[in-house]
This record gives C-alpha cells, structure tokens and sequence, in this order.
C-alpha cells in the first residue's frame, strides 16, 4: 500500500488543478459569470492542487516509521 507517499496522486491532483485553471481562463475568455458557489469550489481545488504541488516537488522520505 503506498498511501499518500506516492507521488501519482500528488501529480493527478495537481493536474486537477490545472483543468480547473482552464476553466477560470474559458470564463474569462467567453466573457460568462460562474455562480458564487463555482468559484468557491474553484478556488478550493486550486488551493487544493497548490499543497499537492508542494507535496510533489518536497517527496518526504520515511525513515524508521517518522515523516521526516
């Protein structure tokens, strides 16, 4: 089991992120207003998908059982 020490489910959230980011470009470019609840979540996921950037360029090693 490789939990949350593996770097495949930093990597799909971060691109996650980045469809979101398309998205906020698609509205911006087609002019359309998203709902507030559509940018709460928005931002939420792009908040989101910044720490498992973090997460993925940082690759805690374990070491005797302790994140280190």
């Amino acid at each position: 089991m490789h939990g949350f020490r593996s770097p495949q489910i930093y990597l799909k959230t971060f691109i996650i992120g980045l469809l979101v980011i398309a998205g906020i470009i698609y509205f911006e470019l087609t002019g359309l207003k998203p709902c507030p609840m559509c940018l709460l979540q928005q931002f939420a996921i792009l908040f989101i998908s910044i720490i498992a950037l973090i997460a993925l360029i940082h690759k805690p090693k374990i070491k005797g059982g302790a994140y280190l």
